[in-house]
């Protein structure tokens, strides 16, 4: 922690502070209270002011502090910001099961939801955070659980990753698992668990299976959050973004190949793409995948 001494006092970081400072000859003694900064282990006072930039004094120096009255300690001052962050708690006691903290997580979020204050909604939020926080809940989750409960809320119907336009906006939302709600560490992280619980849904598992398929192939494969499909890159160009295909799972077993190219310049790329041997794999493996499962950019060259 830093903190310096000046006149008898031990000056905290962001600690409350009367200090007050011998001024010239025939002047009497300047008096400031405001907040301790401590910088390369000198002492500066942030003045209280309403100005939009408070005025700051220093750094002090020992000849010229008279006297320092310490008003409120560093561990008062962030105790009560602490609290003015949060106001008065929503819940109770702290869950300490899966299904209490699932539960404490959506009343909170549907409570931020709900309230028309936008300050006591930035109190819930922090809440809701702290919570988090105890089972280390990755951003992303807390993003959908937080647009799931507003969407209820307000809409009454759950939230839908498909109502985020942008598509970079969208990655930012992840469905939480039941397992990350568990307030033990070595439950949520247990990988077979979680593998199992994710991949519950039939068109789930056969995108991963594809996934894993394109990339023993050689192809760049990547997989959206919460999208229903695959995104497959070629690179024609150096310093150039690659040209991108949308790889769509079809009923049958294959695959439909879409070229994402919504702007010229894209279209451009995919026109390049399409000459490339990676690509005619692309579709061979698209059209046959039973015959072309384990296919990779060299048999274009060596079959007949």
């Amino acid at each position: 922690m830093r903190s310096v001494m000046l006149a008898g006092a031990e000056l905290e970081d962001q600690a409350e502070v009367r200090v007050t400072l011998r001024q010239g000859a025939n002047q009497p003694p300047a008096e400031h209270v405001g907040t301790v900064i401590i910088i390369a282990e000198m002492a500066f006072v942030r003045i209280r002011s309403t100005a939009i930039i408070p005025p700051v004094e220093g750094p002090l120096d020992e000849s010229e502090v008279l006297q320092v009255e310490i008003l409120q300690s560093r561990e008062s001052v962030f105790a009560e910001r602490h609290e003015r962050a949060r106001g008065p708690a929503v819940l109770g006691r702290p869950p300490q099961t899966r299904e209490g903290m699932f539960q404490a997580l959506y009343s909170l979020a549907l409570a931020a939801a709900a309230e028309t204050d936008a300050r006591r909604r930035r109190q819930i939020k922090q809440q809701f955070d702290d919570q988090a926080d105890g089972i280390m809940l990755a951003k992303a989750k807390r993003r959908w659980i937080l647009a799931d409960a507003s969407c209820r809320f307000h809409v009454g119907r759950p939230f839908d990753p498909a109502d985020v336009d942008d598509l970079v906006q969208r990655q930012k939302f992840e469905c939480p698992l039941q397992l990350d709600f568990d307030p033990d560490p070595v439950v949520r992280r247990d990988r077979r668990a979680r593998e199992a619980e994710r991949y519950q849904d039939p068109q789930l598992r056969r995108l991963r299976s594809d996934l894993s398929r394109l990339r023993r192939a050689g192809l760049d494969v990547s997989w959206p959050r919460n999208a229903q499909y695959l995104l497959v890159h070629f690179g024609v160009e150096k310093r150039s973004k690659p040209a991108r295909f949308i790889w769509q799972p079809g009923p049958d077993g294959g695959a439909a190949v879409d070229a994402e190219a919504n702007t010229p310049t894209a279209a451009a790329r995919v026109a390049k793409a399409r000459r490339l041997a990676g690509y005619r794999l692309l579709r061979q493996l698209a059209r046959a995948p039973a015959a072309a499962g384990s296919m990779t950019q060299l048999d274009l060259f060596v079959r007949p």
